[in-house]
């Protein structure tokens, strides 16, 4: 299984209108999870509404990877 938690920034390429959109919409189907980040999008005025369908949202993005950490889950950053 793979997540992508995306913070801050990173929230641009989980637009719908961004760039990688597609590429996103492709990961998904091929079974990648995204995540983005509610206190982010809060600070960036950035509704839900623009980003990609079924992108989850987690309250606090840094919680969900230590969530997913203690489940079992390995953190890779680019």
């Amino acid at each position: 299984n793979i997540a992508v938690v995306a913070i801050g920034g990173g929230l641009g390429m989980l637009k719908a209108d961004s760039v990688v959109a597609n590429d996103v919409i492709d990961a998904q189907a091929a079974g990648v999870r995204f995540v983005a980040c509610g206190n982010s999008m809060q600070a960036l005025h950035l509704p839900r509404d623009d980003l990609v369908d079924k992108v989850d949202v987690a309250k606090a993005g840094y919680v969900e990877i230590v969530r997913l950490q203690r489940a079992g889950w390995s953190y890779l950053r680019p």
